[in-house]
């Protein structure tokens, strides 16, 4: 009779797995990653690997989920335990720069890559624009939380706001990860980006 697997212990088995995705995508990048590869990165058996993950495709779409999920997790904390919301906001930019910076190992570059296949793919396209709008939605909701307690007067309409600065976020991400992010004076970028969310946002006093 074969043994039952704890959930916990499929967990520590799907993460470590995850781990070595996500290191050997760094490495090779995303179209020159094999399963071969992270197989042999994680140490365990090939069926062990493929039990839990079919492609390297399923790898990545699980780790940019993750991602997301400790970014949406982040947001609602501050939202939660700042004690302004533009205290919130300039916390997480302050952030982003350990963030980023930690990205830069070449994931950043991966993911990029990544989406330019996806691109092609079409019926991978809604995942991609999901994700998108979840960002969206989650900055936005933020934003609003702020201005419906009268602590912003935005000049702007809050979902532009929010395009805006995930755009302006993943382009220092990518330009990190080319160029590294003394090269491209990241935090002088991160304080820019603040002083023009405080011109848009009009945080109250």
């Amino acid at each position: 009779m074969t043994p039952k697997v704890s959930d916990e212990h499929k967990e520590s088995r799907s993460k470590a797995i995850l781990n070595a995705a996500k290191r050997v995508f760094s490495k090779k990048g995303y179209p020159s990653t094999t399963m071969k590869d992270i197989v042999d990165e994680s140490g365990m058996s090939r069926g062990s690997v493929y039990m839990y993950f079919s492609s390297t495709e399923a790898m990545m779409l699980a780790l940019i989920e993750e991602e997301d999920n400790e970014s949406m997790g982040q947001i609602t904390e501050l939202a939660q335990s700042s004690e302004s919301i533009w205290s919130a906001v300039v916390t997480l930019l302050h952030s982003s720069e350990g963030n980023i910076t930690e990205m830069t190992s070449g994931f950043a570059a991966a993911i990029c890559e990544f989406y330019l296949i996806q691109w092609r793919i079409s019926r991978n396209t809604p995942l991609l624009g999901q994700r998108y709008d979840r960002a969206i939605e989650a900055i936005t909701a933020l934003l609003q939380l702020g201005t419906d307690r009268g602590e912003f007067k935005p000049i702007s309409p809050l979902a532009d706001i929010a395009r805006v600065l995930i755009s302006l976020m993943d382009g220092m991400t990518l330009d990190s990860a080319y160029l590294g992010p003394h090269r491209i004076q990241l935090r002088a970028q991160l304080d820019v980006s603040l002083k023009l969310l405080q011109a848009i946002l009009q945080p109250q006093a």
